[in-house]
């Protein structure tokens, strides 16, 4: 039950999302940021095992200050970057790209990749299935490295290999 109480706050979160100017009292949107660290403690039983209690909730408020001038994609990567600094070993602790529990569903590019030894691979492709086996290079004309590099970070993770596994559902999310 009170797993479910943080996924709703971050569907609220992510619902209540949109551009303006910082007002002066705290938004719906920025209380459920700010009290996103407590109900995550509430419920992992080792939530600061990588990273400092002082620099999680740090890191929340830096998120929730500039929550209100965020699109809702940057809310989105300021989220999964949150919920994932709990670091490795902690595959279970994210916001995951493209579970369809969430109550406001991520957007995802038609096609699936796979990291093989010697790059991303498309595996599947329903609507352009001509470009199954295509290798990935570049997203919108960033090198495919670099889009890897900046979408890690994001992924929840148990360790490099689990990463890995995961990296294609996020690599595909258009937020």
């Amino acid at each position: 039950m009170k797993t479910a109480v943080v996924l709703m706050t971050l569907a609220l979160t992510l619902t209540a999302c949109g551009v303006g100017e910082q007002p002066s009292a705290p938004t719906p949107q920025q209380r459920e940021i700010r009290n996103l660290p407590g109900q995550m403690e509430e419920i992992h039983p080792d939530l600061y095992h990588a990273i400092s209690r002082k620099r999680f909730k740090a890191e929340a408020e830096r998120l929730a200050t500039r929550a209100p001038r965020l699109s809702r994609a940057q809310l989105v990567v300021g989220l999964m970057r949150l919920a994932t600094l709990p670091g490795e070993r902690d595959g279970h602790t994210g916001l995951f790209a493209l579970d369809p529990e969430h109550g406001r569903e991520l957007s995802a590019y038609p096609f699936l990749t796979y990291v093989f030894p010697d790059g991303l691979y498309v595996i599947r492709a329903p609507s352009h299935p001509q470009l199954v086996g295509a290798r990935l290079v570049a997203v919108g004309g960033t090198p495919v490295d670099e889009v890897v590099r900046k979408v890690s970070p994001l992924v929840p993770r148990d360790n490099r290999w689990s990463r890995m596994l995961r990296l294609p559902a996020w690599l595909v999310c258009a937020e």
